[in-house]
């Protein structure tokens, strides 16, 4: 009975540990995969919802308002709204705490259409809303430019200049004295700076400037009076002289001459203006420059004929310069 005991006992013994050996590899074994199905999990995470709502707040015909109903977060709290444009290809991301945008990628007289989906961080991405398709009314014709404002310059014994802001591609008119001025009584300084010239000294004079486009005129600008000085200087400069010049082949010439001389005004600031075919040639006025001058020709046809005066600044003209042929 001992003996079998012993015996029994060591059978169970070894039973016993057979058990705790089994159960103690279960366990390990479970440690090991309890990971793994952590990890599984993690990579199959829950997407942010789908925006609700999305529709139009307002349109104008160069922008589209939105509004929706928040997303909520899945797995990731971070996300992000991303707005398409499914007509046009274009998309822009907003932040999470989003609910409405204007988008002003579009143009008036067209339509589009748009949905919007939440993706987080982790590239997860929500269904897309329902698409909603909008047409933008047509945008309104342009209206003639507005009227230009007029500033004054300078003013001379004989010149008035005036200048005023320029807007888009309008091109302009200048009135003096209510009446459009001509190619004679006008420099270009720039686009939108012009010199009034061959007035006489203290003399009162109106300049007016309207604007032109392709949608109309604009109404006549504020008027500039003015008056010129009067001066004591009446001697005019020296004729230039030695005028001599070519065509480049690109339609306009290039001449030089030799300087003019003055009592008063320095050579450096006498001014020069160049007539082709009996008509000033605008654009083309310097001061104080008497070589490599660029002219234009003034119509069609070759030969034409160019000479230059000296003006002082009292503005004294002087006698023309010897006259150059010119084949343009």
């Amino acid at each position: 009975m001992i003996a079998a005991s012993r015996y029994g006992n060591h059978i169970g013994g070894n039973s016993l540990r057979l058990i705790a050996c089994a159960v103690g590899t279960a366990m390990i074994i479970a440690s090991i995969l309890e990971p793994v199905s952590v990890s599984a999990a993690l990579k199959k995470s829950t997407p942010p919802s789908t925006p609700g709502n999305f529709h139009v707040t307002g349109v104008t015909d160069s922008s589209v308002s939105f509004a929706w109903t928040a997303s909520k977060a899945g797995t990731n709290p971070s996300f992000n709204y991303v707005i398409v444009n499914a007509t046009s290809g274009f998309a822009f991301s907003l932040g999470k705490g989003t609910t409405g945008v204007t988008d002003t990628f579009v143009l008036g007289g067209n339509t589009y259409s748009f949905y919007i989906y939440a993706i987080d961080s982790n590239g997860n991405k929500s269904a897309n809303s329902p698409t909603v398709t909008v047409s933008l009314p047509a945008p309104p014709p342009p209206g003639p430019p507005a009227a230009p404002e007029l500033s004054l310059v300078s003013v001379t014994p004989t010149t008035i200049t005036v200048a005023w802001p320029q807007s888009g591609d309008d091109a302009y008119n200048l009135f003096l004295d209510g009446v459009p001025a001509t190619e004679q009584e006008l420099e270009f300084d720039s686009y939108t700076e012009w010199t009034v010239i061959n007035l006489t000294p203290g003399t009162t004079h109106s300049i007016t400037v309207e604007a032109i486009n392709a949608s109309g005129v604009s109404p006549m600008s504020n008027p500039v009076t003015a008056t010129t000085s009067t001066t004591t200087d009446t001697t005019p400069p020296t004729a230039p002289t030695g005028l001599n010049g070519w065509s480049d082949g690109g339609g306009e010439a290039i001449i030089s001459f030799n300087p003019s001389t003055d009592n008063v005004t320095p050579q450096s600031q006498i001014e020069y203006r160049f007539y082709v075919n009996g008509s000033l040639e605008a654009y083309a006025s310097v001061i104080g420059q008497t070589s490599d001058v660029f002219v234009f020709p003034n119509g069609s046809g070759d030969p034409q004929q160019i000479y230059v005066v000296a003006v002082d600044q009292a503005g004294n003209v002087s006698q023309p310069s010897n006259v150059l042929t010119v084949d343009f």
